[in-house]
């Protein structure tokens, strides 16, 4: 077990470097009107891999559980060849070396709080080990944020969390990671616990919601530039969390995909597709070229962060022993609603993404002056 865990820590270190410099050079790569479309791009090629996973997952997992492991090693040797071939360096200056002791204090505040609530239903809430695991959260957390005060190149970027419009745009990403990482377990527990499915069957059955980013996600950078972000991502919040509560009312113990999951599924699918090129892009225009990789990569942190307490939540609320068995679609259907709540939070947010950008100055879904260095 622990084998994978530090393997998977490894993997994690690669996607933290991947993600927000591979925005950062799109940003770079293209002029200010085209910017919208490229993050669509982008951010549709992304759904393209996650409406992939589940069923080509279930498929390797028939074949032989093996393939799960190398499945990753032509994809990434195919991306270190290209890259090294097509990527170039925008011609931005060094900026010095990254506060790496205040990284690993985020990931050990992040990580404790997440502990204590996955221990919190066998514990109970005020057992040791989860108010030990919140007392290190806060601790670690809070010691981040004054080394970030000081750092030339901080784990937190708290000059980019100043930008109004950028802080909410944070806040509404991490709300809504949190309902994301969320749905992709409890709607595996159901499909093949309460109803039975193979994993392969199960994967198909999830497919439909990432296809639709990735056509939602391509008109989501021109809707950004008539309407604002906020609003969009407020339509996106409002759209997502139609899904979870369209399961909790229809799905049961009786088999109806296409009346009881599908539809979920496709509400589901179109926030995704409204909310995250939506969030991505606003870095281009909110900020700077020079703070277009911090600024990526505050919104990265906040995605990647919700994800593991929304899958920490998640496991609160319908327990650590649970695996879809018809008897316990109790949890589930609490699962279902954790992950509304979460998105109306997400939703909230974004709404006061709506005030804030139309208080400003600087619209946000504006291109900006193409004043960065050329690629």
């Amino acid at each position: 077990m622990w084998t994978l865990v530090a393997a998977r820590a490894v993997q994690a270190l690669g996607a933290a470097l991947v993600m927000p410099t591979s925005l950062s050079l799109l940003l770079a790569a293209h002029p200010p009107q085209r910017r919208s479309h490229a993050v669509g791009t982008w951010a549709s090629v992304g759904a393209v891999a996650a409406a992939l996973g589940p069923p080509l997952g279930g498929l390797l997992v028939e074949l032989s559980w093996h393939w799960v492991f190398l499945v990753n090693v032509p994809v990434d040797a195919t991306a270190l060849v290209v890259g090294l071939r097509v990527l170039s360096e925008p011609g931005t200056a060094r900026v010095g070396v990254p506060d790496v002791l205040g990284a690993a204090g985020l990931v050990v505040g992040v990580g404790a709080l997440a502990y204590a609530l996955v221990r919190a239903p066998d514990d109970g809430w005020v057992s040791a080990p989860v108010l030990t695991g919140a007392a290190v959260a806060i601790v670690g957390l809070a010691w981040v944020l004054r080394r970030s005060r000081r750092h030339p190149v901080p784990a937190l970027e708290l000059d980019v969390l100043q930008v109004p419009v950028v802080a909410a745009a944070a806040l509404t990403m991490a709300a809504f990671a949190t309902s994301f990482a969320g749905m992709l377990v409890v709607n595996v527990l159901f499909l093949t616990g309460t109803w039975g499915w193979s994993e392969l069957l199960a994967g198909l059955a999830l497919a439909p919601g990432p296809l639709v980013v990735v056509v939602v996600a391509r008109f989501s950078g021109r809707l950004a530039g008539r309407f604002g972000a906020g609003p969009v991502a407020l339509t996106g919040a409002a759209a997502f969390a139609s899904g979870p509560v369209w399961w909790w009312l229809q799905l049961g113990t009786t088999q109806d995909y296409w009346a009881g999951v599908l539809p979920g599924q496709l509400m589901t699918g179109l926030g995704v597709g409204l909310i995250l090129p939506t969030l991505s892009a606003l870095v281009g225009s909110a900020l700077p070229a020079r703070q277009w990789g911090s600024g990526s990569s505050l919104i990265n942190t906040a995605r990647q962060g919700g994800s593991v307490l929304g899958v920490a939540l998640l496991v609160s609320v319908i327990g650590t022993h649970t695996t879809g068995h018809p008897d316990e679609l109790g949890a589930l259907r609490a699962g279902w609603l954790l992950l509304a709540i979460s998105a109306v939070v997400a939703a909230g947010f974004a709404a006061v993404l709506t005030v804030v950008e139309r208080r400003s100055t600087r619209p946000v879904a504006a291109p900006e002056p193409a004043t960065e260095p050329a690629p």
